[in-house]
C-alpha cells in the first residue's frame, strides 16, 4: 500500500460559511438541506503529496498519521479531496465524485 504519490488537496466546511449545517453530514444528508453542492462553503486546508493508492488511503492518513503542516481536523463525512482526476465529497461509506 502507497507505493503510488497522489498530489491532493483536503478541503474543509468552514463553520461561518456553512449556513446549512451540512458539515459532517452525507451527501444524501447536504442534499437534504442545502439543495445543491456548494463549493463556496469549503476552504483549502491542505495541499501536498501522500503515498497513498486510492482514496480510502488518503482517509487513513488524515485520520491516523496527518501529514506535517496540516491544520485540518482529521478527515470526515462532508469533507473534499481533490485530486489529478476530480473532487470527491467524503460520504458515509466511500467517496463520491462531485466535480
Amino acid at each position: 500500500k502507497g507505493a503510488l504519490k497522489m498530489k491532493i488537496k483536503i478541503l474543509q466546511t468552514n463553520m461561518d460559511r456553512d449556513t446549512n449545517r451540512i458539515a459532517f453530514e452525507s451527501y444524501d444528508g447536504m442534499m437534504k438541506h442545502q439543495g445543491k453542492f456548494d463549493i463556496s462553503i469549503y476552504d483549502e486546508v491542505w495541499s501536498g503529496e501522500v503515498q497513498a493508492d486510492d482514496l480510502e488511503d488518503v482517509y487513513t492518513i488524515f485520520n491516523v498519521n496527518h501529514p506535517e503542516g496540516y491544520i485540518g481536523r482529521s478527515l470526515s463525512v462532508s469533507d473534499l479531496v481533490k485530486s489529478e482526476d476530480g473532487l470527491y465529497f467524503c460520504d458515509s461509506i466511500g467517496f463520491r465524485k462531485v466535480g
